[in-house]
């Protein structure tokens, strides 16, 4: 499914959501976001910073909220499974 990614980043994909929101910056108030993901979206987590994910995907980069669930080889990625932004 998943492996680390050669650039420090975890890959994995989006656990069962209808929808994720994708943000341009770990602060999402008063900002539009950027596009969305769905169940089962390949991403690479990059970072953690301030409760959200920086993430990259096919069609672009962003954040997301860390609760989200996301599945990888290591198993359901946490703060601690990535470096600080």
């Amino acid at each position: 499914m998943a492996t680390l990614a050669g650039c420090g980043g975890l890959d994995g994909k989006i656990g069962n959501y209808d929808k994720v929101t994708v943000w341009p910056s770990a602060n999402a108030v008063g900002q539009q976001p950027t596009g969305e993901l769905t169940t089962m979206a390949p991403v690479t987590v990059e970072c953690y910073a301030s409760g959200m994910y920086k993430i990259s995907y096919d069609g672009g980069s962003g954040y997301i909220d860390a609760h989200t669930s996301i599945m990888s080889d290591k198993g359901e990625v946490s703060p601690n499974m990535v470096s600080q932004c």
